[in-house]
């Protein structure tokens, strides 16, 4: 005779906004255009074949899935998996050309000592806040056990996407976690369950979740405390064929076709519990996860409304290219302030010299009124490479300020066509000369280079940040005050779009 484990759902509230800040991933047209998934060169090419057809099966299963859950509002358009450069046997349709490991929103990397293989999103924010990214081993992908025991790939990446994206969490619960607990008793009496004290397993449901309590080991059935509660070994084994449909924010080891939905208002019909001990509700105020979902600016104010038009991803594989540097440096008069041109001097030298890694390019672009190469793009490949280009860097500035026409050298001269091209633009003062920022924009956005902005002092024009971000890049600024640490923090953050170099080769500051 089987043990039934029941869930009911309640009522929900309100919405949240979350947008990922720097990913370069949009939804158009009901299609998530610019998803990168990125291999860790730490993961052995021997399972690359198997780890590649397993991601574009568990693409194509989540995108399905991802449409309906959505009802017809959003799928995978394009995808990249992105291969590391160490790879020499793996076919590729060709090089990355801005896509990262350290910028992908899903990475194949290493097992984590505290997650071992479980498939996680890492999460540093509050409700509606984006994800960081998301964690997958070799192992998940390439061992049917484990994909078994954590749950069906495709079903697996929509949840850890609901998190990533939306900024929503897991709706159940942990072994010995006391804030969400495997089991909590209902105290409500709303009509909908039969009475109250009863325990029910942590997790959100439109209809009741049949499963039976096992003991941790799965040899015997759970044991019960003297007040009759399981015990802390116990563990819920839901059923693989379910009546439920939601939540996909819980149990996703349930390989049942039923549970497609994610919870929602208490009017629908998949109504959402605000009293489960969940991460979701604690950090959404009760509120269900397509509500919060609904405030995303992918949904709010009727965006990508549903649609009968779906098209299975385009899934394409590309390799990991070494980095196209420019150095975009200001050589105006103001630069002479407050020993300005010295510190960047000093930061580009070290930078060069000792930072950037071997096989990457380097260009030099100076700009004042006007804007001058002053040395092409070459390949670091020895110590006397990296020497002329430091030496290059001169300490004499003076004139007006264009920073477009810096720009404008580097996309259109310097970078044009190129793999992989990264703009490091470093300058202190307001634009007082043409061609400016606005002017050059869209030749930056379709050269498809990302623009790093270091702003010197406060005076340093706010279109830098703008720039950064619509390209995917990052802005730092530095005060006059520096010793030059931040200034170096700024030129070391270029680096993340270089091949990273083995973990055995980095080097970690305390």
């Amino acid at each position: 005779m089987k043990t039934h484990i029941y869930v009911w759902a309640a009522t929900s509230l309100l919405l949240v906004v979350g947008v990922r800040g720097g990913s370069r991933v949009k939804l158009v047209n009901n299609g998530y255009e610019g998803v990168v998934v990125a291999i860790s060169q730490e993961v052995d090419e021997m399972d690359g074949p198997v780890i590649i057809d397993s991601l574009k099966e568990m693409i194509q299963e989540a995108s399905r899935r991802l449409y309906r859950a959505t009802h017809k509002r959003a799928y995978f358009r394009s995808v990249k998996i992105l291969i590391p450069k160490s790879w020499t046997n793996t076919s590729v349709i060709g090089n990355a050309l801005s896509e990262s490991f350290q910028d992908s929103e899903v990475r194949v990397d290493i097992m984590n000592s505290v997650y071992k293989n479980q498939p996680y999103t890492q999460q540093t924010g509050g409700c509606g806040d984006p994800g960081l990214y998301i964690h997958l081993t070799a192992e998940y992908l390439t061992d049917r056990q484990q994909s078994a025991w954590w749950g069906p790939r495709g079903k697996v990446l929509l949840l850890e996407w609901a998190k990533l994206r939306w900024g929503v969490f897991d709706e159940l619960g942990y072994p010995g976690d006391e804030s969400f607990p495997l089991f909590y008793i209902w105290e409500q009496s709303n009509g909908r369950f039969p009475g109250t004290g009863v325990l029910l397993p942590t997790c959100c449901a439109n209809v009741p979740v049949e499963g039976r309590l096992i003991d941790k080991t799965g040899r015997s059935t759970c044991a019960l405390t003297p007040q009759g509660e399981p015990d802390e070994n116990c563990r819920f084994l839901p059923y693989k064929d379910q009546l439920a449909t939601s939540s996909l924010m819980s149990y996703p080891l349930i390989f049942s076709d039923t549970v497609v939905n994610f919870c929602s208002g208490p009017d629908s019909d998949h109504p959402h519990n605000p009293v489960a001990p969940t991460k979701q509700n604690l950090f959404c105020g009760g509120r269900s996860v397509w509500e919060v979902m609904m405030g995303h600016k992918d949904f709010a104010n009727d965006a990508n409304p549903p649609t009968e038009r779906y098209l299975d991803p385009d899934i394409q594989v590309v390799q990991h290219a070494d980095a196209n540097y420019a150095l975009v440096l200001d050589y105006s008069g103001s630069m002479n302030d407050l020993y300005r041109i010295h510190k960047l001097r000093k930061t580009a030298r070290r930078w060069i010299l000792h930072e950037v890694a071997t096989g990457s390019y380097v260009a030099i672009i100076r700009f004042s009124k006007y804007a001058q190469l002053v040395h092409r793009l070459i390949k670091i490949t020895d110590e006397a490479s990296r020497k002329g280009l430091a030496d290059s860097i001169t300490t004499k500035a003076d004139g007006g300020t264009s920073i477009g026409a810096g720009l404008y050298v580097a996309v259109k001269k310097t970078l044009a066509n190129v793999k992989n091209p990264v703009i490091l633009l470093i300058t202190d003062g307001e634009e007082n000369e043409n061609p400016r920022i606005k002017d050059i924009l869209q030749n930056v956005l379709d050269s498809g280079v990302r623009v790093i902005t270091v702003a010197f002092g406060a005076e340093a024009d706010p279109k830098l940040e703008k720039i950064a971000q619509l390209t995917g890049g990052k802005t730092f600024t530095v005060n006059d005050i520096d010793e030059g640490h931040m200034l170096e923090d700024a030129f070391d953050g270029a680096l993340t779009y270089q091949p990273p170099p083995p973990r055995s080769n980095t080097t970690v500051t305390v």
